[in-house]
């Protein structure tokens, strides 16, 4: 892996002429019915290669059963907590009414965000202005999107996956680890917006919802996109779940980074190679040629083809993180990042 550096401006290229803002209509979880907690891996079809079959469908059922809890505590954070609903301040910390605790220091706001998402849980941080390039025209149910006046910044939390779970890729340990990564992104947001709230200011929680989260994620300097049409972080590679809160604190941006993802993924394949479905591109270089009516416009890259993916998925009875397993840079990023034993 390359060295990172800070870039001035992202390193990706815009098509003026393509670029417009993503109707979410056209994502393939809004093209079709979807409901991810109606997915069920046949355990004893999945025990069938094991030694011990009797144990290997009981671990199988677990992990079913821990996908489904944390499929439920995430709807119900993303119910009560996201969207487009720019709540009014809460009462500021020690006040009886609501005050701007730091008023025009956006430097001391943006390090106190970024302690609290931490303590919060998340793994990594970064902040970045909002372009509105990056924030849906619609959303899957039609409705009209607008960020709320004044909310001009986004606060991008990075969730780091298992990768001892992903590493079955299609299998009911990459499904448990991606419903849980969805649970942690309903809490963060939740609990990260109402914290901004606290201090006197407004937010907007979003997971998936709202905006495209890889850009936001790569314009506040988390990571770069890769081959696999998802974000690449230096810290832990692709096995990651990217959500967002967009406020109107001041706020002070972070700089872009780059470690040569681009040059890698051009030679690599290796996430190519190991899709069941042929979704994603064997192209040596990115272009800025869709794959199908689910891709955004307007950015080279390698376009991957969502519903192809979406179908796999419904056929295997779970979510599919087999690019995810097979990126170097999941392992690479791993044991970067994590603490070594002497």
């Amino acid at each position: 892996m390359q060295e990172t550096r800070r870039l001035d401006r992202p390193g990706y290229q815009i098509d003026a002429g393509q670029l417009a803002r993503y109707d979410a209509r056209f994502d393939a979880f809004g093209r079709r019915p979807w409901n991810s907690g109606g997915l069920a891996f046949d355990c004893h079809c999945v025990a069938n290669g094991a030694d011990d079959k009797e144990s290997a469908t009981k671990h199988c059922q677990a992990q079913k059963a821990l996908s489904k809890a944390a499929n439920s505590l995430e709807l119900h954070f993303v119910k009560h907590f996201c969207g487009l609903s720019a709540d009014p301040p809460d009462s500021a910390v020690g006040e009886g009414e609501v005050a701007h605790w730091t008023g025009d220091d956006p430097e001391g706001n943006a390090a106190a965000v970024k302690v609290a998402a931490r303590k919060i849980g998340a793994d990594l941080v970064g902040i970045c202005r909002v372009r509105k390039d990056w924030i849906y025209s619609h959303d899957r149910s039609g409705k009209q999107v607008e960020l709320p006046e004044g909310h001009d910044w986004a606060v991008v939390m990075v969730i780091a996956m298992d990768p001892s779970d992903i590493m079955d890729g299609a299998g009911p340990g990459a499904h448990m680890s991606t419903m849980l990564g969805y649970m942690r992104m309903g809490l963060y947001v939740s609990a990260l917006s109402l914290f901004i709230r606290q201090l006197g200011w407004s937010a907007v929680a979003a997971c998936n919802g709202t905006g495209l989260s890889i850009p936001l994620a790569v314009d506040a300097g988390l990571g770069e996109l890769g081959r696999n049409g998802l974000l690449i972080t230096p810290e832990f590679g692709p096995c990651v779940r990217i959500c967002k809160v967009f406020t109107d604190m001041p706020l002070v941006a972070d700089r872009p980074v780059t470690f040569g993802v681009e040059q890698f993924c051009r030679s690599c394949r290796k996430c190519s190679d190991a899709c069941e479905v042929d979704a994603i591109s064997t192209e040596e270089s990115p272009d800025f040629t869709p794959a199908c009516p689910s891709s955004s416009s307007g950015v080279r890259k390698w376009c991957v083809h969502g519903p192809k993916c979406l179908e796999y998925w419904s056929n295997i009875g779970g979510s599919c993180s087999a690019c995810i397993a097979a990126c170097p840079y999941t392992m690479i990023g791993w044991h970067r990042a994590a603490p070594t034993s002497d």
